[in-house]
Parts: structure tokens; C-alpha cells; sequence
């Protein structure tokens, strides 16, 4: 009899968690990497011992684009593990679990956050060579819940509630100039997805 008791709660959480929307790719969002506060420059020179600002940020736009930031989940991989780097998370966030240059983290901000250039984190990294780095956001989680296995945000619009799938923004250090903060092989995904 206790045990029935006890575990009600835990059913009810795994009820709700079913309810919440699987997410979708949206090309019109993604969680971008930026040497610049306004979401414009994913490219930056360093030389050893040199420290950056690296700003990462949700890059809001398409049918869900104006509603609010409540959540976003994802991983930066590719930073070399001799160089240093320290991130402060946007302090109107209410929960941070997790490490975005670890294991990953899940940002969540409790009433949302309207932008179309919404921080996350602001990092310093300092460099320990001239090397060429290539800085990319993929996935937090392997969720079997989220198709794709994708970096996502969410967002809240009562009544609507969304959780987008979004493309995984680039960054180079000491490497030539990108123009778009977003991988071209994320077309691929995003073809792969729509396919029955």
C-alpha cells in the first residue's frame, strides 16, 4: 500500500512529460556562438594567452520566433582541452543545470524571455595556442523523446506551448571568416527529417 502511495507522484510527472510537445525544426531558430553581443560575428583571431568574449545566444525568428524563451537545452563540443573557458549564465535565468563546454546544460527562464537575440550564457575563453578551433552546439541529452536527437528550445505562449528543434550554430577561432552561425550540414538534417 505504501508503495502505491509513494510512487503516484512519479506517475504523475511521467503523465504530464507526455503531454509537452515534441520538437520540431524551426531553420528560422537556432542557438548561435558569437564574438558579439548583437548575434552578428561567429569568427574571431586569438593568440596564445589571449582571453575572448563568447557570447551564446538564441536566435529567434519564424512562427514561434515572438514568443517567449522559456528553455533551452544543448552542448558546445570542440573546444580544445588546454585552453580555458568559464561562462556566467543570463542572470534572468531561474534554473541552470549542467555545464555548456561538459555535459551540456538546460537553461530555464520561469516567465520566458522575449528577443530575437536572446543571451544564455556570456563566456570567457582564454586561449593556450594560435591553433585552429571549431566551436559547434549539438545536442544535450540522446532523449528518445526529441527526433533528431537535437540541440532545442522552448517556448510559451498560453495557449501554446513549443519546443523547436534547432540547428547547430558555429564558431571558429583563428580560422577564416564564417558567415553564417549556423552548420551547412544541418540542411541534410533538416531534409532527413521530412522524409516518411
Amino acid at each position: 500500500m505504501n508503495n502505491r502511495i509513494a510512487s503516484w507522484p512519479i506517475l504523475v510527472c511521467i503523465f504530464v512529460a507526455s503531454l509537452l510537445p515534441v520538437p520540431r525544426l524551426h531553420a528560422e531558430e537556432a542557438i548561435g556562438l558569437f564574438f558579439d553581443e548583437e548575434c552578428g560575428s561567429c569568427s574571431a583571431q586569438l593568440n596564445a594567452g589571449e582571453q575572448t568574449t563568447l557570447f551564446i545566444r538564441a536566435v529567434r525568428g519564424g512562427p514561434t520566433g515572438s514568443y517567449p524563451l522559456t528553455q533551452a537545452e544543448f552542448r558546445v563540443v570542440g573546444m580544445p582541452g588546454d585552453w580555458s573557458v568559464s561562462c556566467v549564465p543570463n542572470l534572468l535565468a531561474n534554473v541552470v543545470i549542467g555545464d555548456p563546454f561538459g555535459g551540456g546544460t538546460d537553461i530555464a527562464f520561469g516567465a520566458g524571455i522575449e528577443g530575437t537575440c536572446v543571451e544564455l550564457f556570456t563566456c570567457t575563453v582564454t586561449a593556450s595556442s594560435s591553433d585552429l578551433v571549431r566551436l559547434a552546439i549539438v545536442a544535450h541529452t540522446t532523449n528518445p523523446q526529441f527526433p533528431g536527437n537535437c540541440p532545442f528550445i522552448r517556448c510559451n505562449q498560453p495557449p501554446v506551448i513549443c519546443a523547436v528543434c534547432v540547428p547547430r550554430g558555429e564558431a571558429i577561432i583563428n580560422g577564416p571568416e564564417c558567415t553564417v552561425a549556423t552548420l551547412p550540414s544541418t540542411w541534410t538534417g533538416i531534409k532527413r527529417l521530412y522524409k516518411h
